[in-house]
This record gives structure tokens, sequence and C-alpha cells, in this order.
């Protein structure tokens, strides 16, 4: 059994996955020489301005093959943060999760959608769990930090650490307008730092938050935030880029730590769903 997990998070901005896989190649290079169990990306950060009109099944396609090959090539795992993908008649915000030998272990879909997405993107209903060579691991993406129900199905189904690709702004014009009255442009947005801790704190799992750090077409309106960070029981965050600039953020988890909580915390044994 694993004592650690090494984690190595890519806050990056948007890349284009037919013009870019030398910079995503070069993130899983350093992620092999850095003996890294697992890389991760923000969400759709292959696809810019991604949107019912500007959907493209060769971008989601061509992602799967590359995060395929770089895996197997380098022998981690990985995330590829989330791309959104047909299925039937219906489009999916989803994130894959490859194993070292290139396959596919798992996906897991947004449940929870923000107001844009809801009008074109349908929602998921499952919150799955996957084994891999360091532990058991749960998705979620973005938003769906904001919903404790989340990450609670997530540790109920045996997680031990979640992983959450975002793209998270620290402001956008698309934002409620009751939301901006209280958070205007130029303040700080308080919840990630809040709710990355408190999903760590009330579920016994680490959780890893990798957000991206560039802007869509057409929403110059909106500020990255940036702020990758992982937080664990006991210690709250214990890696953070406090910036929205590119970077590459390394850690490596404890696993004891995460698999003394539930003893720790005083909480009912789960069962698990694998």
């Amino acid at each position: 059994m694993k004592k650690a997990a090494a984690v190595m998070l890519a806050q990056t901005g948007y890349l284009d996955v037919f013009q870019s896989q030398s910079s995503i190649e070069k993130i899983f290079n350093k992620a092999c020489s850095n003996n890294a169990d697992i890389v991760v990306f923000p969400e759709c950060f292959l696809q810019e301005g991604i949107s019912k009109k500007r959907f493209s099944p060769k971008a989601a396609a061509q992602a799967k093959s590359l995060f395929s090959y770089l895996s197997r090539k380098c022998r981690v795992c990985s995330i590829m943060g989330s791309v959104v993908e047909k299925a039937g008649n219906k489009l999916f915000n989803l994130s894959y999760l490859f194993g070292p030998d290139g396959a596919i272990i798992g996906h897991y879909d947004k449940v929870n959608l923000n107001g844009n997405e809801r009008k074109w993107i349908t929602p998921g209903n499952k919150y799955p769990v996957f084994k891999t060579p360091f532990g058991k691991i749960g998705l979620m993406i973005c938003r769906d930090l904001l919903y404790p129900e989340a990450a609670r199905a997530l540790a109920k189904n045996g997680a031990e650490i979640i992983f959450c690709p975002s793209h998270w702004s620290s402001y956008s014009e698309k934002y409620p307008a009751v939301y901006r009255k209280y958070v205007p442009k130029g303040d700080f947005p308080k919840e990630v730092d809040a709710l990355v801790q408190a999903r760590a704190f009330e579920n016994g799992v680490a959780v890893v938050f990798v957000n991206g750090v560039g802007h869509g077409k057409g929403k110059k309106g909106d500020i990255p935030l940036g702020r990758t960070q992982i937080a664990v029981p006991f210690f709250g965050a214990v890696k953070k880029l406090s910036h929205c600039r590119e970077r590459v953020l390394e850690y490596a988890i404890d696993l004891k730590i995460i698999r003394d909580a539930k003893k720790g915390y005083g909480f009912s044994k789960i069962s698990s769903n694998i």
C-alpha cells in the first residue's frame, strides 16, 4: 500500500489540442521525471470558448488520444481536466481518468452546472469512485465544489482523494447581479479557499482543486482566479498557488492522514461501493 500520492497540478490557460501537444507533453515529462503518480489539468482547458455552436467532436477525440498516449508513455495516471463531449444527441461536460497503461479507468459527468451550461449541457447524476495504484479517487468539476452533497457522495462511495478540475473566475459579467453586488469587480472572492478546506474537513478526504487561468473567446468580462490548491484533514490547505499565473504545483499527499481521518474525527464507518 502506497504511503503517499504524488500529484502534479497544471494551472494553465487555454491550449489548442492540435497546436499545443508539445506544451502538454512537457508537463507529462516533468511528472515522469519527478515520479508523480498523477497529473491533472483544469476544466475545458482544451476547448476555448466552448458552446453548443462551437462544439467539435474532433477536439475531444484528439484530447483523449493524446492523454492516453502520454499517460502510457510516462506511466502516470492523468485527469484530462474536462471536455465537452456528445453522447447520442446530448452534450456532457465530463472528466476522464486515465491509468498508467493509457486505458480510461472511468469518467465523471458534471452534475452541478452553472447558469450558462444549463442551457445546452446535460447534467450527470452519479458520483463514481475509481481505484488507482495510489488509492481510491473521486472526481468533481468546478461548481460541484459549492454543493456539500457532491463531496459527501464521493466520500460515502469510498473516495480518499477528490480531484476538482475547474475554470473558476474571480469575476464574471455572467455571474448573477446579486452576487456581483456583494463581490464586485476588484474584490477577492472567498469561496474557493473556504470550500476546498471545508470539503476536506467535513468528509475526512484530501481535496485537490486545479484551476485554469485563461479567458475564453467572447469572455472579456471574466477575470481568472487561479489559486490551485490542496487541502487535507487535520491541516487544511497544505499547498497553494496564491496567484492566477501559469504554474505547476507538486505535492505528495500523505495517505496515512486520509486513512486516519475518519477515526480521528469520530465519523461513523461508511461502506464503499467499490
